[in-house]
């Protein structure tokens, strides 16, 4: 479930946390932890409840498991539309990996969510994006939320029927390109002729 580079970003927290334990408690607890393989460490963080192994409605909807309206994904991200939105066009950015803290954030998810911002501010005419960050279930989602009158913002969130949803879904839904190679045009050029 968690990758190599989470689990070991998730052993120096705990090592950090376990500094603040008794000098006994802790010495103990470093040594459990040390000896662990990252299956056994995963396995220890499931029962302890600091990551989730099943049940996250975040991982159930970037797997397809629960119906969404999605706008676009790749392989780390899923973009789907708020069901219940504080305005049209609300978006959650939902990593497909469980990470339950900002800093397991990729840059390309960072850089995602930037491209999404703009996106959704053209296509729908919105004054700004607000952005929030939030940790549900130990899953880190991004709502980004368009603003369409300067002063005009706040929390209440309206029920959108499913027919609306859907058509949203179409009227934003994109696909990410592929890092494209540029090619070099050839160009020719054609020497004027000589005259005798």
């Amino acid at each position: 479930m968690l990758g190599k580079e989470e689990i070991q970003q998730l052993r120096k927290q705990i090592m950090k946390q376990i500094e603040e334990l008794p000098k006994e408690q802790a010495e103990s607890m470093r040594e459990q932890i040390e000896v662990m393989d990252d299956k056994q460490f995963e396995e220890f963080l499931i029962k302890n409840k600091m990551v989730q192994d099943k049940g996250c409605i975040f991982c159930s909807i970037a797997k397809r498991e629960l119906e969404s309206y999605v706008i676009a994904e790749n392989e780390e991200i899923i973009i789907v539309l708020e069901l219940n939105p504080v305005s049209k066009g609300h978006v959650l950015i939902i990593p497909k990996k469980h990470l339950s803290d900002i800093e397991m954030i990729s840059d390309s998810i960072l850089n995602v969510a930037k491209l999404v911002s703009a996106f959704l501010k053209n296509k729908l005419k919105a004054k700004r994006i607000n952005w929030f960050v939030i940790s549900r279930q130990e899953h880190i989602v991004f709502n980004l939320i368009p603003v369409y009158d300067k002063d005009d913002f706040n929390f209440s969130r309206e029920k959108i029927a499913v027919s609306d949803l859907k058509k949203l879904s179409k009227e934003l839904r994109f696909e990410f390109e592929e890092a494209k190679e540029e090619k070099e045009e050839e160009m020719e050029y054609e020497m004027p002729r000589r005259r005798p």
